[in-house]
Formats: structure tokens, sequence, C-alpha cells
């Protein structure tokens, strides 16, 4: 079963990511299963050490987290495990986002979840 690794500093996003990944959500069709199993990391520092402990088969991190950022985190996940995919996801504001006021922080991470599934599904999901 495919792994992600999800990094983020703030434990309710973190978790956002999680479940908006265990089901797929195409609209017009129910909800189902991706068979992705979840790791969580709350900063880049617990990241390294997660992949080093049980390496996933992506990592979803936050840009911006205290001690080490999402780009600090890709450099040395870069020079460890090259051929490890990050995906870097934030939650700062671009004008073009089509989110409703109060909604940004979820629209924008599903935003980021959708380009995820368009641009990397697990061996075992592809046709």
């Amino acid at each position: 079963m495919p792994k992600v690794l999800i990094v983020d500093d703030s434990p309710v996003d973190r978790r956002l990511a999680g479940k908006l990944l265990e089901k797929r959500h195409d609209p017009g069709a129910p909800d189902t299963e991706t068979g992705l199993t979840m790791a969580y990391a709350a900063d880049g520092r617990e990241a390294l050490a997660a992949i080093e402990k049980d390496r996933p088969d992506v990592v979803i991190t936050d840009l911006q987290m205290p001690e080490m950022n999402g780009l600090n985190l890709v450099l040395q996940v870069r020079i460890r495990h090259p051929l490890l995919p990050v995906i870097l996801m934030t939650a700062k504001t671009w004008p073009s986002a089509p989110c409703k006021a109060g909604q940004r922080a979820t629209c924008r991470r599903k935003i980021c979840l959708e380009i995820f599934w368009k641009r990397w599904r697990p061996f075992s999901m592809r046709p």
C-alpha cells in the first residue's frame, strides 16, 4: 500500500490533508477509498527522521514551518533520497484561487491535493 508522509506544523492542516487523500473526491461521483497509508510529521526535522525510519512513496509538505521550512526539507530530501518525490503546499493566498472568504486554507489544500491526483498516482492505482 503506497505511503504518503504529510508534513505540516499545524495539526489541523496535517489531518485535513490526510483526510482529503484517504478518499478520492470526484465531483458527481461517490467518494472512493484511495488505499493510501498516511504518516505525519510536525516539521522538517521530524520528517527526515520519519523518512529514515520508514521511507514513504511521496512527501507532501507545508512551505512555511518553524525549525526547518519546506524548502530546506526538499533540499535535504534531495541530498539523502534523490528519487523521493516531494510536493510543496502552502496556505498563502494567491489572487486567482476560487475560494470563498473563511474557507481559504481548506480550499488551497484541496487545490493542492487535486494537483497531486493529476500529477502523481500510486502505481497500484494506475490503470
